[in-house]
């Protein structure tokens, strides 16, 4: 299994541990949590892209 399949099934479960809490919120269905899931592994990967890019800028100016 991939890295990116690894942290899919990861969020996936802790998806499904908030939702077992019963967080009073509506059921979602498999491909939403995926969707979900998917979009803030996007976003996360994104953040830190964007964090090592300026890391990487800083320590040219230096």
């Amino acid at each position: 299994m991939s890295s990116s399949q690894s942290d899919l099934a990861r969020m996936m479960r802790i998806f499904e541990q908030v939702e077992a809490q019963g967080s009073g919120l509506p059921r979602v269905s498999r491909k939403q949590k995926r969707a979900a899931a998917r979009s803030a592994l996007k976003q996360a990967r994104a953040e830190q892209k964007e964090y090592e890019r300026a890391a990487r800028l800083r320590k040219e100016q230096s």
